[in-house]
């Protein structure tokens, strides 16, 4: 596949062929992870939910400090 690289302000970009982004499980306006690999660019979704499992640990956080004896730290709303 050819491709063009443009000027984007600062940067530059290349025109990405839609059956090479829906081979790889992308679409428009999603991250992307971008190395450098043996002299070649490769692209590879950005895996957006590797924090997933935070939020339900700091909400149980919040309720535990808000709930010990003593606390000292007031709750913050994350949700």
């Amino acid at each position: 596949m050819k491709t063009l690289i443009r000027k984007l302000g600062n940067s530059a970009g290349a025109v990405i062929p839609a059956e090479a982004l829906l081979s790889i499980g992308i679409k428009v306006g999603d991250s992307v992870e971008v190395e450098v690999i043996n002299g070649a660019i490769t692209l590879k979704p950005f895996p957006i939910n590797h924090l997933s499992h935070v939020k339900p640990n700091l909400i149980e956080l919040k309720k535990k400090l808000a709930t010990e004896e003593g606390a000292v730290l007031q709750p913050v709303d994350i949700e």
